[in-house]
């Protein structure tokens, strides 16, 4: 099935692209220079620092593509909702469906928790941008520890049904 590029909204493009190519590396490109600006403009200390250098590895960079990769940029909680899955996303205030296109490859434990587990597959989710705010601002509350272990079910789901890891504990 296609759709329009909603960015320049002339080539037919898969749906599960989110751009055509060439609007692709325009957002990319956009995309970098937003993330380099608001690095630059705001104060870290020296831990922030050693994290957020990560994301500029190969390492990180394998990882993600690889993730993205495995779950065809789909963000896992909307397909595991679209797919009727048992799982518990609507305790969340029923946040419902997002784009369905994942923006996003997020670390359910996250780096400062256990550094780790930074490119360990089971512990990369992909999420729309909807999803991943909801994930952050329930990280925020009470709810970490429970939004973590939805997570990891929805991957967990994700695995059983459509993949399975290879070449990892």
């Amino acid at each position: 099935m296609k759709k329009m590029c909603p960015r320049c909204g002339k080539v037919k493009i898969d749906k599960a692209d989110k751009y055509c190519i060439k609007c692709n590396k325009e957002y990319r490109k956009d995309e970098a220079k937003r993330y380099r600006y608001y690095n630059r403009n705001r104060a870290m200390s020296e831990e922030e620092m050693f994290y957020i250098r990560f994301y500029a590895t190969k390492a990180w960079k394998t990882a993600r593509d690889t993730t993205n990769n495995r779950c065809n940029s789909l963000c896992l909680p909307c397909l595991a909702i679209e797919e009727g899955a048992d799982n518990e996303w609507d305790i969340i205030e029923n946040i419902g469906y997002g784009t369905g296109d994942a923006d996003v490859v997020h670390h359910i434990v996250e780096l400062k928790e256990d550094y780790d587990l930074r490119i360990s597959q089971h512990n990369l989710i992909t999420l729309c941008d909807k999803h991943h705010n909801v994930v952050h601002n329930e990280y925020k509350t009470k709810n970490k520890g429970n939004v973590q272990n939805i997570l990891t079910s929805t991957l967990k789901w994700f695995e059983k049904n459509f993949y399975t890891f290879t070449n990892e504990k």
